[in-house]
């Protein structure tokens, strides 16, 4: 009784888990990023902030190739990620459930969560090299405006512990 219940539970809290992030990228799809409107207003955004940082231009080919390598870095984890997603998804659903792949792919799934977290730090870092101590005060400051923003919007429901 208490095994068929461990199960539900596991079950209920899995699928919450894959629901969640789906809706949360529905919301946010390509259809948003893609919207040239939206590119543009981006990119003016993001020249006005390199002006107010007084940013040199080999700052300037710095930051972007950073920028460059970490998102391509970080698509390369997002896809994997998305792949084992599928996978527990597959497993969840066949009739015998074999709950030590569950966990294996769970936990690889977590690996692959920390590697975003050390490639986020790493971005950080790299940033930091780049920019004097003022300018990335200053970059500091406006990336916390826009985590605020970001928390304030709706359909952002993933509680940030910070």
């Amino acid at each position: 009784m208490m095994r068929k219940f461990l199960v539900m539970m596991f079950l209920l809290i899995g699928m919450f888990g894959l629901v969640v992030p789906a809706v949360c990228a529905a919301s946010s799809g390509p259809a948003l990023r893609q919207d040239k409107a939206f590119v543009e207003k981006k990119d003016a955004k993001m020249q006005q902030f390199f002006q107010e940082l007084n940013l040199t231009e080999e700052q300037k080919k710095l930051l972007n190739d950073n920028k460059n390598k970490h998102r391509e870095q970080m698509k390369i984890i997002f896809q994997q990620k998305k792949d084992k997603m599928a996978l527990i998804r597959q497993e969840v659903q066949k009739n015998e459930l074999d709950m030590e792949k569950i966990i294996q792919i769970n936990n690889e799934l977590k690996e692959l969560e920390s590697k975003m977290l050390d490639l986020m730090l790493q971005g950080i870092l790299d940033v930091r090299k780049i920019l004097t101590a003022e300018q990335f005060k200053k970059f500091m400051e406006q990336a916390e405006k826009h985590r605020r923003h970001f928390d304030n919007t709706p359909g952002a429901s993933i509680p940030s512990n910070r």
